[in-house]
């Protein structure tokens, strides 16, 4: 299935349209919002990150980076680390081996903290005394 910001596998289409979600931890709070482009200015603009001082999910955009003094920390989301990773292991699948192994294991990671939310135990290997 594509559409017109996806290709037939769900990759993104260079000038897609953007997306900004802002979210409590707890998902109490979800606030969505379309900026017209990327620009430093553009995110800036949104105004809700002005004086903020808590934990940024980010991708890596140089958007993104002029709240960075004033965060206590901002993270890469692990949704763009998997896509980073996979786009290595496409360079050269038997010398970038551990790009993949790498993106498995936050796969694995993300299926634990969904089991976990969910109150199922959950564990990647049987576990032998």
């Amino acid at each position: 299935m594509s559409s017109a910001t996806t290709g037939p596998d769900g990759e993104a289409v260079p000038g897609a349209p953007h997306a900004v979600t802002i979210r409590t931890p707890d998902a109490r709070l979800i606030w969505y919002t379309a900026p017209g482009s990327r620009s430093g200015a553009a995110i800036a603009g949104l105004g809700v990150l002005e004086g903020w001082h808590g934990y940024l999910v980010r991708d890596d955009y140089a958007g993104w980076h002029q709240f960075d003094a004033q965060l206590a920390s901002a993270r890469q989301c692990a949704a763009h680390l998997i896509r980073h990773c996979t786009g290595v292991l496409e360079l050269r699948p038997q010398w970038q081996a551990w790009a993949g192994q790498v993106r498995d294991i936050l796969r694995e990671a993300a299926a634990a903290i969904h089991a976990a939310l969910a109150g199922k135990p959950w564990l990647p290997v049987p576990v032998t005394a």
